[in-house]
């Protein structure tokens, strides 16, 4: 057997991965939760790994996808606190060079104390 091989039953036959699904409404259902597609779970994981900072590629990989950009298109959904974050970096980039540039410009137009 290959190690880079998941199995997950002593089993080596395939089996139906439908069973997952049927698990997976029993499990919603007993926990009180309302239904949901199966498949959202991996827009949730996907999403939610991005958020700790899991790089693209390699989520791209747990995933089984054949390329970043599958990933990127069709799981890795923009969030609103990544926004936040990046827009902050903007402006602090902005903050750090306004006061270069108005330091510079100050010394420029403001006598020296010594040359009064």
């Amino acid at each position: 057997m290959n190690e880079n091989n998941y199995i997950l039953s002593d089993n080596p036959a395939p089996f139906d991965p439908r069973i997952y699904q049927r698990i997976y409404k029993r499990v919603l259902k007993d926990a009180g939760i309302r239904d949901r597609k199966f498949h959202a779970i991996r827009h949730t994981f996907a999403t939610r790994a991005l958020e700790i900072g899991v790089d693209i590629k390699t989520l791209s990989e747990i995933l089984g996808h054949s390329s970043v950009g599958i990933t990127l298109n069709i799981y890795a959904h923009s969030l609103m606190e990544q926004k936040k974050i990046a827009i902050e970096k903007f402006n602090e980039l902005h903050i750090v060079h306004m006061c270069i540039a108005e330091c510079a410009v100050n010394s420029l137009v403001t006598p020296a104390k010594s040359a009064l």
